[in-house]
């Protein structure tokens, strides 16, 4: 049965907060669940994996080598879910990524000790984080290519804000869950067993987000075809090989992007912890208030955009995170303000990029294999530098190399930059008619090949039955 697609230039405002609804709020909880594990990480490393009475900071690796495991399951939920979401639908993609998310979220809150289970005990940690990974690789290119096709074309950059203003308020519930968790209960009761809160409480809201999706509506026209069995099946990997300039870009663009908004909005609570020694809790409650002003400033950013274009948004990202990540890091100090500062500046960085990145990417490809193309490439350069974020860092930090840690993020963040200035230009102008570039073009004016598209049609055959 074909549903009706929705049209963004003639929804009414009620269905355009449906549709908001259902990306931003399931796109949140996907990452409560997602970002639990590195900020619970530090408790439930020495029930899960074998360690010697003195020493914490080998388990500590071996769960962040476990987070890093769901990186790299990433690019495979990418092209199953991508191709079930170009070929099924937007909507029925989300729910089915909502749902896996879920049920890794369970796996974790369930999983059993070393002393209880032995060896059986990592392997359900390490199958949860795939689980998570499958779904993770679905979510974040379904719901981007979601949203930029509910979104008018003048608001683009807002509804991606607000996309990561949802992203936000995910990754501030999971920090105000664990910081809430650790203030309640003795350190020795979190370490036992009050680790499993936060997560028992994820499982629950993802059926919620699930209620949420299935009541939103579809927005690919492509999808509805293949549906009805009006338009061909897009192929799994049809991006890469119509597309591999425009993928490669996509990948350069996304390279510094996904480094810094794994390290300023989830793991600096626990790499400050390392470094500079501040308290768990404290940690986990200056982020929380960090990612308040994350929130917040996600709209305006995204307004700003479609004001400015986003390409040029993009270059102002990669300038910045260039000049300023390192230096940021170095300012780390074990006192809660200092910290506050320090991840406030890093999600000022996250949101310049995460407003423009999302129209850009969606322009990159074309609607028929977008979720496939995004969801691969997005996952396998998520998975290359997000993935093994935690663990470099860690790994670093153990060793007190924090300069080789900041020169690290400011060459990723001089890819991105080169990638902006000189590729995107001639890949998007190539994935659009008329050689316009069209996160060049500020919003408020419209696009060429949007300016008329109705009168040209009866304008021609008027002239010829007048005389």
């Amino acid at each position: 049965m074909t549903a009706a697609v929705y049209d963004p230039m003639t929804a009414t405002g009620r269905a355009r907060r449906r549709q908001l609804l259902a990306g931003c709020l399931g796109n949140g909880v996907e990452w409560y669940d997602w970002t639990l594990f590195t900020l619970l990480g530090v408790y439930f490393s020495r029930q899960v994996f074998p360690h010697a009475a003195d020493n914490s900071f080998v388990p500590l690796l071996q769960t962040f080598a476990v987070f890093a495991v769901g990186y790299f399951f990433r690019p495979l939920g990418g092209l199953l879910l991508g191709a079930l979401a170009d070929r099924r639908g937007r909507r029925e993609a989300m729910a089915v990524t909502l749902s896996l998310m879920g049920l890794g979220c369970l796996m974790l809150a369930a999983v059993p000790t070393y002393r209880s289970a032995g060896l059986l005990s990592p392997a359900v940690l390490t199958a949860a984080r795939v689980v998570q990974g499958l779904a993770a690789g679905g979510e974040s290119s379904t719901a981007i290519a979601y949203l930029t096709e509910s979104a008018p074309r003048k608001r683009r950059g807002l509804y991606a804000g607000l996309m990561h203003s949802g992203e936000g308020i995910g990754l501030m519930a999971a920090t105000g869950a664990a910081a809430l968790t650790a203030q309640a209960l003795s350190p020795a009761a979190m370490s036992a067993y009050g680790w499993r809160i936060p997560f028992a409480l994820g499982a629950v809201a993802a059926l919620v987000g699930v209620w949420i999706r299935y009541r939103s509506q579809e927005t690919s026209d492509v999808a509805e075809a293949v549906r009805a069995g009006r338009a061909e099946r897009p192929q799994v990997l049809e991006f890469l090989t119509r597309h591999p300039r425009q993928t490669l870009v996509l990948a350069g663009v996304v390279l510094a992007g996904t480094a810094s908004q794994y390290l300023w909005l989830t793991f600096l609570p626990t790499y400050a912890h390392l470094t500079t020694g501040i308290s768990r809790p404290t940690a986990l409650t200056t982020s929380t208030i960090a990612l308040v002003f994350f929130i917040v400033v996600q709209p305006l950013s995204g307004l700003a955009a479609d004001r400015i274009g986003h390409r040029r948004m993009l270059v102002a990202f990669g300038t910045a995170a260039t000049a300023l990540s390192a230096p940021l890091l170095f300012l780390l100090r074990p006192s809660p303000g200092t910290l506050l500062a320090v991840q406030c500046g890093g999600a000022l960085l996250c949101s310049l990029w995460s407003t423009s990145a999302l129209a850009v990417m969606s322009d990159l490809l074309p609607m028929r294999c977008r979720v496939t193309g995004i969801g691969a490439t997005y996952g396998a350069t998520a998975a290359l530098v997000g993935g093994t974020l935690p663990l470099v860092g860690t790994a670093l930090s153990g060793h007190g190399d924090m300069p080789l840690f900041g020169g690290y993020l400011t060459a990723l963040a001089l890819i991105t930059t080169a990638v902006c200035i000189f590729a995107l230009p001639q890949a998007l102008r190539t994935a659009h008619t008329g050689g316009t570039d069209p996160c060049d073009v500020p919003m408020p004016v419209p696009l060429p090949a949007e300016a008329a598209p109705a009168p040209v049609p009866h304008a021609v055959p008027a002239p010829k039955e007048s005389p």
